[in-house]
């Protein structure tokens, strides 16, 4: 079975805020297929490091919270500043979600505009549901 990888990561966060007082055993698969989902975030071009996600954020809001940062290049392909960047993930309607982005961008407001597209173009793709 395919879903949305926003869905999946959905489901399983919502799960493991809910079986904390389950084995051990269970919980470090669901921290595997969480950690799968991240595998499938954007990585390279610009987005050089690892993503972080803020487990009490979805606990409490039912918002998933990731963190990274970009590394920004000049028009010389020098590289310039690492723009550390929070993306907010809430669900809306008919099993959609709406972006939030916030960071430093300063005068980079088109990798705010990069990140937003190809935010929404992994988190809508089909991933096999384990």
């Amino acid at each position: 079975m395919k879903r949305k990888l926003f869905l999946e990561f959905n489901q399983l966060l919502n799960t493991k805020s809910h079986i904390e007082n389950y084995d051990q055993e269970y919980l470090q698969k669901i921290d595997d297929m969480i950690n799968n989902c991240i595998s499938e975030l954007p990585h390279g071009s610009g987005i050089n490091y690892d993503w972080h996600i803020d487990y009490s954020r979805f606990e409490y809001d039912k918002v998933i919270v990731l963190y990274n940062s970009f590394d920004a290049m000049t028009e010389y392909g020098m590289y310039d500043t690492v723009i550390h960047f929070t993306i907010k993930i809430t669900a809306s309607f008919n099993q959609e979600y709406d972006l939030l982005i916030t960071g430093n961008f300063g005068k980079y407001q088109n990798i705010k505009e990069y990140l937003y597209e190809i935010m929404y173009d992994a988190l809508s793709q089909e991933v096999e549901v384990i």
